[in-house]
């Protein structure tokens, strides 16, 4: 991880220190905007999920930390990557990169897949700053007064208003939540570089010049408040064409199989203690025994064991385990679920909308996987595909450009993946199979299908 620095940035105080100052004019502002932070950001987020749990969960309960590494040539786009060992071998904790000596003076991109858990990572950052008596002495020494801000919710404002602040932004997120803090001390603290600021979701700004005006305003941020660190993340495709100057790009690495252990063990404990209401050594065997009955299906179930290295994906998984008992079992529900989700159905949730529904883009893609089915194929050319959804393109959105569409649906989604320029295929066969089987019952084409067994 080693980076050459020329200049440094001032070192910031204790943060405990700054909090233990009786004589701080703004310590009940501080405390309140912490608290609040705290409220905001607490949970588990799961909106979009077909399938959920009845208890809301706290998410340093569940947070298992993401292993990152300095990005390649080109990030994958993959939900679902194939095992790469030299990838594994890097990984680093958010908290090296943003401690180490070596890398004070960089600002930091980090990219993921769909799925990968890139804003959960700024949310359990924004929690862990936000309880300043119990930091680890580690995080100490840099700069640790949380802002994080979804770069979709101010991207209209940003559009109209090119100078629009991070200061104002800061008060606008806070009047959401009904507060009125004043912000002085906030101001101080940026001026005096002791913020660590994160905006998240470039890739969720989805008109293209909006997203280059929004990239724009965010290099002024830090230039403006050069002496603070920054994380912005995104996914691969959102950045690519808009890559911000001057920071240090980041890939998000897949789950590693003790992190999936972790993950599992995790989760099952907090919905245990949620259900009983208490947390006591018959809870925890009840947890330990869900958790260990669904890695012994994992490890016998190789397409949900692949899966397992995404966390919204292993999140599904275990959702249906514990509260449908289906797994293995039928599985299509789940598939079906994978499907709408990553075609839209959370971004929706989250009131972020695209010209074409999730449904719209299943029945697009449908006879895509049915062709290549057919023709045993696992990666098809981009213009093969594209003769071969023309006809379902049309019907859905006569004026969508094929080969826009095949992009789409591989930058939002990632279901579709460019493994070799020029060739697409589904991200796993699974999803590959589901679809043909939705596009058999659909057209009734069981004997067709007969007909090549």
């Amino acid at each position: 991880m080693s980076q050459k620095n020329n200049k440094k940035r001032p070192k910031s105080r204790s943060w405990r220190g700054l909090f233990r100052r009786r004589s701080d004019p703004h310590r009940a502002y501080r405390e309140k905007y912490l608290e609040t932070l705290q409220y905001q950001h607490r949970t588990f987020d799961v909106k979009g999920l077909t399938t959920q749990g009845i208890f809301t969960l706290e998410l340093a309960r569940v947070f298992v930390d993401l292993g990152l590494g300095q990005m390649g040539q080109r990030p994958s786009t993959d939900p679902i990557p194939r095992f790469a060992p030299a990838q594994q071998r890097e990984r680093h904790s958010i908290w090296e990169y943003l401690t180490s000596e070596s890398l004070q003076n960089h600002n930091l991109a980090v990219l993921g897949a769909p799925g990968s858990g890139k804003t959960t990572l700024l949310k359990h950052l924004t929690l862990t700053l936000a309880s300043p008596e119990s930091l680890p002495e580690s995080v100490q020494g840099m700069p640790r007064m949380p802002i994080l801000l979804l770069l979709r919710d101010y991207a209209a404002i940003i559009e109209e208003e090119p100078d629009f602040s991070l200061l104002t932004a800061v008060k606008q997120e806070l009047a959401r939540r009904e507060e009125n803090i004043p912000l002085d001390w906030l101001a101080q603290d940026l001026q005096n570089g002791r913020c660590l600021i994160m905006l998240d979701g470039l890739d969720e700004v989805a008109k293209p010049q909006l997203r280059r005006q929004v990239v724009a305003w965010v290099e002024r941020q830090m230039q403006l408040y050069r002496n603070n660190r920054f994380i912005i993340t995104s996914r691969p495709f959102g950045y690519r064409n808009n890559p911000l100057n001057g920071v240090l790009v980041l890939e998000v690495r897949p789950f590693t199989p003790e992190q999936v252990r972790q993950f599992i063990h995790n989760w099952y404990l907090a919905n245990e203690i949620k259900s009983a209401g208490h947390d006591d050594k018959g809870v925890r065997l009840d947890a330990r025994q869900g958790a260990e009955d669904l890695l012994v299906r994992l490890r016998q179930t190789p397409v949900l064991l692949d899966m397992s290295v995404n966390p919204l994906l292993l999140t599904m998984i275990a959702t249906v385990h514990r509260y449908r008992s289906s797994l293995p079992g039928r599985r299509v529900e789940l598939y079906e679920e994978i499907c709408e989700v990553f075609l839209g159905k959370r971004h929706e949730a989250r009131g972020i909308l695209y010209d074409l529904t999730p449904a719209q883009k299943k029945r697009v893609l449908q006879p895509l996987a049915y062709a290549m089915m057919l023709h045993k194929q696992r990666e098809i050319s981009i213009e093969e595909a594209m003769a071969i959804i023309d006809e379902p393109l049309s019907r859905v959105s006569p004026h969508t450009p094929r080969n826009e569409f095949l992009r789409m649906i591989e930058n939002t989604s990632g279901l579709l993946v460019e493994r070799e320029v020029g060739m697409l295929g589904f991200a796993h066969l699974t999803f590959q199979e589901y679809l043909t089987a939705v596009h058999v019952l659909d057209q009734r084409l069981e004997h067709e299908l007969v007909q090549h067994i």
